[in-house]
């Protein structure tokens, strides 16, 4: 004999993680076994939210003849779930809001920084080009009339900085590239961001002995391989469950692939004989189903539109009796 638990919408904790079902009246489950056997849910886990601070790229635009002084321009990205390519075209927009940029005689945009995902080497790669302060004209380039020009006689390229949380979406240390304010030492540029103060900021590793902007185009492949999935599978719990000693958490019903889903499409159980484990011993008054990714860290739910079907029958050991 079996029985069927269907969860829905009207089921979710709103602002949590966790689907709740509760019983009309409380409910032993002695000797019985549950299943996942269907799990319907949006993907909806944006790689990039101001909730994890993974949100903003500052650009430091060069602005004097010594080479360690810079105007700083932020871009800070929407929620949303963001390709390498869609954070480089954002980061573009910003620099030709700002007036970052050359055009060439045909009319094509130039920019001096460029984000790109290189797919030979599963690795992000960075890209600054010294900007043509002195030698422009002769290059068929025009800066727009609004430009924040260098006051000096160098071709400087500007600088990417970014923190830890989107330094690990794209591949990138700390050390390689940091917009701490606190930073001290030789390898600094001073940078003003309209009337507010002036920060130290540090150069990227490698600059030792340097300071302020390169005068040569540089590229910068990231430490590791980017992570733009950041959910790439999701763990089930049922409150039902307790496998204390056996697995963490102690409560996995099940898990879903995520990675080959794409954002909005739906992520949906695979088709196999349902996984039936013993129904922990107690009396039961709700049953709570919680999703948390590949590393077991709750995942930020804004579409409840889900449907969860948990089977529930006789354990083998009552089937023998």
């Amino acid at each position: 004999m079996s029985c069927q638990i269907i969860l829905n919408s009207s089921h979710w904790v709103s602002g949590t993680n966790k689907f709740r079902y509760t019983f009309p009246n409380a409910q032993n489950f002695n000797g019985k076994e549950v299943a996942l056997t269907t799990c319907n849910i949006n993907n909806q886990f944006f790689n990039v939210r101001s909730a994890l601070g993974n949100n903003k790229i500052n650009v430091i635009w060069p602005m004097s003849n010594s080479g360690n002084t810079g105007k700083l321009f932020q871009m800070i990205l929407q929620d949303g779930y963001y390709s390498i390519s869609d954070i480089n075209a954002n980061l573009q927009q910003m620099m030709f809001n700002n007036y970052l940029y050359t055009k060439d005689d045909a009319g094509n945009v130039n920019y001096y920084i460029d984000i790109e995902a290189n797919s030979t080497y599963y690795t992000c790669d960075i890209t600054s080009t010294k900007i043509p302060f002195t030698n422009a004209s002769a290059l068929g380039q025009h800066f727009p009339a609004s430009a924040p020009f260098s006051t000096g006689t160098q071709n400087l390229a500007p600088y990417l900085l970014f923190n830890k949380p989107l330094g690990e979406l794209l591949g990138f240390t700390t050390d390689k590239y940091k917009n701490d304010a606190t930073v001290s030492g030789i390898d600094q540029c001073t940078i003003t961001n309209g009337d507010a103060p002036s920060w130290n900021i540090q150069v990227p590793v490698g600059e030792s002995g340097a300071k302020g902007f390169k005068t040569s185009t540089s590229y910068s492949s990231s430490d590791f391989s980017p992570e733009i999935n950041i959910v790439s599978s999701l763990i089930i719990t049922c409150s039902l469950v307790n496998n204390v000693g056996i697995s963490n958490p102690t409560n996995i019903i099940n898990a879903v692939p995520v990675s080959n889903v794409a954002i909005g499409n739906q992520i949906t159980l695979p088709n196999s004989y349902p996984i039936y484990q013993p129904v922990a011993a107690n009396q039961y008054r709700e049953v709570v189903i919680s999703f948390l990714d590949q590393l077991a860290v709750p995942v930020y739910i804004m579409d409840p539109d889900v449907l969860i079907i948990l089977s529930i029958r006789d354990g083998k050991e009552k089937k023998r009796q």
